[in-house]
């Protein structure tokens, strides 16, 4: 009798063994469920980055380009009404004119078709106050 009494006190090869096994079995859950949070707050943590970054990009990119073309054309404009006063002169002083603009760097966006024209010229030809 008092071998059961020790043998129920005491557990079993068998039953230390499944508690053992219990005991590895939720180690590797409470790892695995570490694991988890871990990368959720990585994403977590990636999002809350990226998110505003990715709004400020896309905010920002649409406005520089729209800087980017109102620049030009305001510069378009500029270079236009210098055309249009340096023509308001008699042809060759018109002609005078324009390759001053076109040499020192005033006009630069019709640069070239200018100088082609200037070059192709005829003296006393060319845009004149009159039309």
């Amino acid at each position: 009798m008092m071998g059961e009494i020790e043998h129920g006190n005491q557990p079993s090869a068998w039953e230390k063994e499944k508690f053992e096994r219990e005991v590895a079995l939720r180690e590797a859950e409470v790892e695995i469920e570490r694991g988890k949070l871990g990368a959720e707050r990585r994403r977590s943590i990636l999002a809350g980055v990226l998110v505003p970054v990715s709004l400020a990009v896309i905010t920002a990119v649409p406005a520089l380009i729209n800087n980017q073309q109102e620049r030009l054309m305001q510069q378009a404009s500029f270079e236009a009404s210098l055309v249009m006063e340096a023509i308001k002169a008699e042809p060759d002083q018109a002609a005078e004119n324009l390759s001053f603009l076109v040499e020192v760097g005033l006009i630069s966006m019709q640069a070239y078709p200018i100088q082609r024209f200037l070059e192709q010229r005829l003296p006393g030809s060319g845009p004149s106050p009159g039309g």
